[in-house]
């Protein structure tokens, strides 16, 4: 399916086909120079974050790399956008900012029906700057607080777990 419709949306694509990261991520930077039209499986990659979306389709606009620069794009299954599709688009735009020294306005994404949906980064800009934050601190080793609800040991495999550490610190939680 997915490379169906790559092959639909960009019949010169270059494919990354190494499963090394850091190797697919050199590869991806070096086509994104040579200015291809697109790139299938690229590897966008910082020092602490990476992003694997399905394509970079080359668009018009200034950027580090000349008068062209890359948008992500995405090919799922669902027939409508997600909240998560939403902020895993602005992720990438972020990894492209910091890439290409431009930050896109939009990505694309694709559906099973060849149905394109256009997804603006700067209405959920500010929601991913925050979810990054958090993320980037939970590898530096902190750790939120801990939330005891029932539910907990209804529907999650964690639940023993989760109630140990809301005993242990005697988590106003348990009230």
């Amino acid at each position: 399916l997915e490379s169906k419709i790559v092959r639909a949306l960009a019949p010169t694509h270059h494919t990354i086909r190494t499963v090394d990261t850091k190797q697919a991520a050199r590869r991806t930077l070096m086509l994104m120079r040579a200015g291809v039209e697109a790139i299938y499986r690229p590897v966008l990659q910082t020092d602490q974050e990476e992003s694997r979306p399905t394509l970079l389709q080359r668009v018009d606009g200034k950027s580090v790399f000349g008068e062209w620069q890359y948008i992500a794009v995405r090919v799922k299954r669902s027939h409508f956008v997600r909240k998560e599709d939403l902020l895993l688009s602005a992720f990438d735009a972020f990894l492209l900012e910091r890439i290409q020294l431009v930050r896109p306005v939009r990505s694309w994404q694709w559906t099973a029906d060849h149905e394109r949906f256009e997804l603006l980064v700067e209405p959920v800009a500010e929601e991913c700057r925050e979810l990054m934050t958090t993320v980037r601190r939970t590898m530096d080793g902190e750790r939120p607080a801990p939330i005891y609800k029932k539910s907990c040991l209804d529907t999650s495999p964690w639940g023993e777990l989760c109630t140990a550490l809301s005993e242990s610190t005697n988590d106003i939680s348990l009230v």
